[in-house]
Parts: C-alpha cells; sequence; structure tokens
C-alpha cells in the first residue's frame, strides 16, 4: 500500500505543470483566453432568434474551461481569432458574452441566498430537539425518546454545518468565477493565414 501511495506521489511531482510559465499577459495585464473560430456559425447559438443572442455553447464550455486553469488571481481576457474580422460586430459579442454571465452570475447568487436559508433552517431545526432536551432534563421528566432527540440534533446541525462550510464554499468559488468572465476584456483579432 505505501509503495503504491509513494509512486502516486512520484507520479505527481514528475507531472506537475507550473502553471506561471504558461500564462501570457497581454497588454492590459490580463491572462487572454484564446479563442479560433472557423466562422460566425461557432460564435452564436445557431438557435438564437437574433444571431448576437446567445453564444455558443461549446464555445462556452471551452471559455469556462480555460478559465479554470487560471489562477484566481489574473483578471482575465478573451481574445477571438476569426477570419474576416469586420464582418462580426464586437459591440454584440462583447454584449453576447456579459449577457451569458451575469445571468450565471445572477443564478449563483440565488443559490448562495438559499444556501443561506437552508443552513439557517437547519440550525433551527436542530435547536427544537436540543431545547427540547434540556427542559425535559431541567424538570427531571423520564422520557423515552432521548436518544431520538440527540440523533436528530446531530443529524440537523450536520446538515446546518455541511451546507455553510463545504457547499457554500463550491458556491462561492463558482460565483467568483462567474463574475470574472463578466469583467473579461472581448478582443477580436483577425485569424492569421498559414
Amino acid at each position: 500500500m505505501n509503495k503504491q501511495i509513494m509512486n502516486i506521489k512520484k507520479l505527481e511531482k514528475n507531472t506537475k505543470i507550473d502553471i506561471d510559465d504558461e500564462i501570457v499577459l497581454d497588454e492590459d495585464g490580463r491572462v487572454a483566453i484564446e479563442v479560433k473560430l472557423q466562422n460566425k456559425q461557432d460564435l452564436f447559438s445557431p438557435y438564437a432568434y437574433k444571431d448576437y443572442d446567445i453564444l455558443e455553447n461549446q464555445l462556452d464550455e471551452f471559455i469556462e474551461d480555460r478559465a479554470m486553469m487560471i489562477p484566481q488571481d489574473y483578471e482575465l481576457s478573451i481574445h477571438l481569432y476569426a477570419k474576416e474580422i469586420e464582418q462580426l460586430d464586437q459591440e454584440k459579442i462583447e454584449r453576447a458574452v456579459k449577457a451569458r454571465y451575469i445571468h450565471e452570475y445572477i443564478e449563483e447568487r440565488e443559490e448562495l441566498r438559499k444556501n443561506s436559508s437552508f443552513s439557517l433552517i437547519m440550525l433551527g431545526l436542530g435547536l427544537i430537539p436540543l431545547v427540547l432536551l434540556f427542559v425535559l432534563e431541567w424538570f427531571q421528566i423520564p422520557y423515552v425518546f432521548g436518544t431520538f432527540f440527540e440523533v436528530a440534533t446531530w443529524v440537523f446541525f450536520w446538515g446546518a454545518i455541511e451546507s455553510f462550510t463545504i457547499l457554500r464554499k463550491e458556491i462561492k468559488t463558482t460565483l467568483s468565477r462567474k463574475l470574472r468572465l463578466f469583467n473579461a476584456k472581448v478582443k477580436l483579432f483577425e485569424l492569421e493565414k498559414k
């Protein structure tokens, strides 16, 4: 068993990539997420009523995947490389990007609010059997369901603690990522012909 752990640690050490060596800053000091577009259809969803309404899902996933690999210390810039960039409207593209990520940011903020409410409700539900236990002990009333009250208290308390610490951290990380993408600068560049 120890030999397997040592092999895993050795493999991790040998394959570790220094992210700072791969980060290239643009002229504004932001990390560029570079995207190659073959044509205009790669940019917007083919199902959108207006051609600038909604980003194409694969493009959105690609941008989010790249953003996840960049440390939180850096601001982002999205560089779109395309042929015939004069046919693309910078404002429409930037509006689509901002609309996508502000919508997701608002959804995550709502999720954070729900998480806080859930945590408080679980804490309150945990306090009820705990108070009942103290009352029964205080007045020295014999009770049959003491173990039930103890278990119920700890189940509700654990639910509140898990929700407020573990789940909340994940939501805040996602919230921060969406805000970074919303604040990203969008720039268009001519795709170099090879």
